[in-house]
C-alpha cells in the first residue's frame, strides 16, 4: 500500500482539503460524547484531532497515534497551540494500537485506511482495544478516478471494509453522510463480544 510523504505535510491542511472535508465535519457525523477515550489512528498532523478533543473535553482523552515521529510533533504543536492538553502523543507500529483490552469508547480512522498493509491485523486490534458498545468510524476515499487523492489502484472498496470489520467482530451500523469522493462507515463492538487474544 502506498504510504503518505511526509513531505506533502501542507496538503493536509490545504484551503481545498478544509473545502471538501472540513475539520469539524466528523464530530458533526459522528458524535463523540465527553468524557470519551478515543483514538485518532493515523493522526498525522492532527488535522481532526483539534476538534475530536474538543468534543470529548477536558476529561475526555484523545489518543493520537501514527508511525511517524515528524507527524507527532506535527500535531502536537498544533494541539499546544490551541491549548489543548486531553490528548496523548503514541508511536505505533503497522500491526498494533500500543493501548489495554477494552480501554476507548471509540476509534477514527481518517483517510488512512487504504494504506494499511494488513487491514484484518489492524481491526482485530480495534476490536481488542474497544470497549463493548464502543465504535469504530471509518473515512476514506471512494475507488473512483479523480483529480485529487490517491490514484484509483490504491483506493479501496466501501464494501471490502465492511466485510473485513464484520471478520474482525464488529458490527456494520451503516454509512454516514454522502460525498462524492469519500465514503463514511460507522461500527459497533457488540456488547456480548468475547474478545480472544
Amino acid at each position: 500500500m502506498k504510504k503518505f510523504n511526509p513531505n506533502h505535510l501542507h496538503k493536509l491542511d490545504s484551503p481545498k482539503r478544509r473545502e471538501i472535508l472540513p475539520p469539524d465535519l466528523p464530530v458533526k457525523l459522528f458524535g463523540f460524547e465527553p468524557d470519551s477515550h478515543i483514538v485518532d489512528f493515523g493522526c498525522g498532523s492532527g488535522y481532526f484531532s483539534v476538534e475530536l478533543a474538543k468534543a470529548i473535553g477536558p476529561n475526555g482523552l484523545l489518543y493520537a497515534l501514527d508511525q511517524r515521529i515528524e507527524m507527532l510533533d506535527a500535531l502536537t504543536e498544533r494541539m499546544e497551540s490551541q491549548g489543548l492538553e486531553n490528548f496523548r502523543r503514541l508511536q505505533n507500529h503497522e500491526h498494533e494500537i500500543p493501548l489495554g483490552r477494552s480501554s476507548v469508547h471509540g476509534v477514527f480512522m481518517a483517510t488512512v485506511y487504504h494504506e494499511l498493509i494488513s487491514p484484518p491485523l489492524i481491526l482485530r486490534e480495534v476490536t481488542r482495544v474497544l470497549k463493548p458498545g464502543g465504535r469504530l468510524m471509518v473515512i476514506d476515499w471512494r475507488p473512483i478516478e479523480e483529480e485529487m487523492g490517491p490514484e484509483l489502484h490504491h483506493r479501496i472498496a466501501p464494501e471490502s471494509v465492511i466485510q473485513a470489520a464484520q471478520e474482525a467482530g464488529l458490527e456494520f451500523c451503516g454509512e454516514i453522510g454522502l460525498h462524492n469522493s469519500f465514503f463514511w462507515l460507522s461500527f459497533v463492538k457488540p456488547d456480548t463480544h468475547l474478545i480472544h487474544e
